[in-house]
């Protein structure tokens, strides 16, 4: 489930500012409890991947599934706070 959070306190400047991606956790498995925070490369749905480049942000729609990766930590129970500032196209 994909909702909106409260704003970090992000004093490293670490998380992409024009997006809002937040995906709770499994209540029951065995990273529950944990947080974790997605690089902008990786697809979460609802939300466009930029891959730091905000041209291709602004072009392209928004992803309609979430990337493995992240589905696996979520499915295991982990938080998924937030998406970081990544290097232009590194895809």
């Amino acid at each position: 489930m994909t909702t909106p959070r409260e704003r970090l306190h992000d004093h490293l400047q670490a998380f992409c500012d024009d997006t809002e991606a937040f995906i709770a956790g499994a209540v029951d498995g065995p990273l529950a409890g944990l947080t974790f925070a997605a690089k902008d490369i990786f697809d979460v749905a609802g939300y466009v991947t930029g891959g730091g480049n905000p041209d291709w942000k602004a072009t392209h729609p928004a992803a309609t599934r979430t990337a493995w990766a992240v589905q696996v930590l979520v499915d295991a129970g982990a938080t998924m706070v937030g998406k970081t500032i990544t290097d232009e196209i590194t895809r």
